[in-house]
């Protein structure tokens, strides 16, 4: 199973810019993240902007913790990986529980929302996909077994 995720900051164009970038969530409660987020995960990059799924990525690194504060969680990633972390979008919880990772490129894929297909959520599993988000990104038909009730 795959994660589509649709990123409130930029996506960037290039892989090496990619590969510096440092991706989070915030919720006001634990998420399972254990079992759809962890290394070796692969994850498509959807831009709702411009209703496109630009990159496949595979997580390099991944780890969830409760925080004090959105401020506090953004100071924690810029610890672990030396790099500045941009800002939330809107309000984030206080307390919270925060999810970050960060990611190589498997491909570039500029694959546009196909015609009749619904808009993908921020967070969206490859198992609810229809047919022609399936065949516009060479995924396996939706009776491929990956998803388990």
């Amino acid at each position: 199973m795959s994660l589509f995720f649709s990123p409130s900051n930029p996506i960037p164009a290039d892989e090496s810019a990619l590969e510096q970038m440092v991706w989070y969530c915030v919720w006001d409660h634990p998420w399972r993240s254990d079992q759809l987020l962890s290394a070796g995960s692969t994850i498509f990059l959807f831009d709702a902007s411009v209703d496109v799924v630009l990159w496949e990525i595979e997580l390099t690194d991944v780890f969830a913790v409760p925080f004090e504060s959105t401020d506090a969680f953004r100071d924690h990633l810029k610890r672990r990986w030396g790099t500045r972390v941009t800002p939330l979008d809107g309000d984030g919880p206080c307390p919270g529980f925060g999810v970050a990772w960060k990611a190589r490129p498997v491909r570039r894929l500029e694959v546009k929302r196909p015609v009749g297909s619904p808009e993908l959520e921020q967070w969206e599993s490859s198992c609810g996909l229809d047919e022609g988000w399936r065949l516009a990104l060479d995924l396996p038909t939706s009776d491929c077994g990956c998803c388990t009730s």
